[in-house]
């Protein structure tokens, strides 16, 4: 079975557990809808806050508002795209930035030293079923 179809399987399954048991944000920059983010595991928590692990589906639909990298307030997280695809630039530490395009089947690895922006999002958003460790308590990091 190839990396898409058991993205597109995975999502599937997600996608029908979430609609019809989780709790589901949108989340809006600048007006306009960015993401909307179903919590399967966890719960909607604030900057700064300390929490348990999560995980999350997710549909993103436009790249990153703010120009400056970011990183975020987990000890780690892991992206695994299921449909559709978005490019990123990140940095990690002070090696120089890096240009990577994350599609469907691929996993995307975000600690606390990584540093990141989404610059572009496939037609119709990009799924991503998101998960955690536990908030640091730091909140986001901006550089």
């Amino acid at each position: 079975m190839t990396a898409r179809v058991k993205g597109f399987l995975i999502w599937l399954a997600l996608r029908t557990y979430a609609a019809l048991f989780c709790t589901c944000v949108r989340i809006e920059l600048d007006g306009k809808l960015y993401m909307r983010r179903w919590f399967l595991r966890g719960r909607p928590s604030y900057e700064g806050e300390t929490g348990p692990p999560g995980s999350y589906l997710q549909c993103i639909y436009r790249a990153d508002a703010d120009r400056r990298l970011h990183n975020h307030p987990w000890d780690s997280a892991h992206s695994r795209i299921l449909r559709g695809c978005y490019k990123e630039v990140s940095q990690f530490l002070d090696f120089p930035p890096v240009v990577a395009t994350y599609r469907a089947g691929d996993r995307n690895v975000l600690t606390e030293q990584v540093y990141h922006r989404i610059t572009a999002v496939s037609r119709g958003g990009v799924w991503t079923w998101f998960t955690t460790s536990s908030k640091h308590g730091r909140g986001w990091g901006f550089r």
